[in-house]
């Protein structure tokens, strides 16, 4: 519509940077801004490791000794864009590995996969299930689940008791902006 389009521009002026999630997206959006824009998946910017930014702030969080409740929204990217199972499996791999390592040298974070889609086929738990099967037994019990099961209040009240996030999801950024919670926001 037009006020949409009149919407897109005014807040395309007010950006120094806009992620978009596709080509579709990348080209349409170029034709109205002279911003930089950078391709990626429900990411607003994009940045390193999350497993590197967690090695190099672990001395913090050690020392403080108080437990650090940490969310982690992930969506199996790959297969619903793409119908490519295979590249969410590796990269289901890569977080559980990237997850071991950090729950290993770091006693004080608890883990919080958090799920928005729930969809059997093609919802969020479907890689989370993936990653939870390749988790070292002992730290099972410092992951938990925070699933949207349609009691948004229910939801809501999980993710505030998080203390930071870090955020695959467009929804999580959201979120996190709206409740104030420290963030990471990756691309993959």
């Amino acid at each position: 519509t037009r006020s949409g389009l009149a919407f897109l521009k005014i807040i395309l002026n007010l950006t120094h940077r806009v992620s978009v999630r596709d080509g579709l997206s990348y080209n349409l959006i170029k034709s109205f801004t002279r911003r930089k824009l950078v391709k990626g998946f429900d990411t607003a910017v994009l940045l390193g490791s999350w497993g590197r930014y967690f090695k190099c702030s672990s001395k913090n969080n050690v020392s403080n000794g108080s437990i650090r409740n940490i969310g982690l929204s992930i969506t199996p990217v790959f297969y619903n864009s793409f119908l490519n199972a295979k590249k969410d499996e590796i990269l289901a791999e890569v977080i559980a590995k990237d997850i071991n390592e950090i729950l290993s040298n770091i006693k004080n974070i608890n883990l919080h996969f958090v799920a928005f889609n729930t969809h059997p086929k093609v919802g969020d738990l479907k890689i989370i299930r993936k990653v939870m099967s390749m988790i070292d037994t002992n730290h099972l019990g410092r992951i938990r689940l925070i699933a949207n099961t349609g009691t948004i209040s229910n939801f809501l009240s999980k993710f505030l008791n998080l203390d930071a996030m870090i955020c695959c999801k467009y929804h999580s950024i959201i979120l996190s902006y709206l409740f104030e919670k420290p963030m990471i926001v990756i691309g993959y």
